[in-house]
């Protein structure tokens, strides 16, 4: 819990120091992945890639600092 607490607050913390440069910051949950280590349930790899990317495509200012589930729902902290 420790470590989850502290990756939003980098995050959040990032999103607000790197504001005036324009860039912007969010945390991503990809969801389950098929790996060797979920027994190979879940969604294949390269969906998953596929999707984050286009969700970061369509990342916008105003969603810096914030946390989106890989089909682009924002997740509350």
């Amino acid at each position: 819990r420790m470590s989850k607490a502290a990756q939003n607050m980098l995050t959040a913390n990032l999103a607000l120091d790197l504001k005036e440069a324009g860039v912007v910051v969010a945390a991503l949950h990809p969801g389950i992945v098929a790996t060797s280590m979920t027994g190979g349930k879940g969604t294949p790899a390269d969906e998953v890639a596929r999707d984050l990317r286009s969700l970061i495509d369509k990342l916008a200012p105003a969603d810096s600092g914030r946390f989106f589930a890989r089909d682009g729902n924002p997740i509350p902290w």
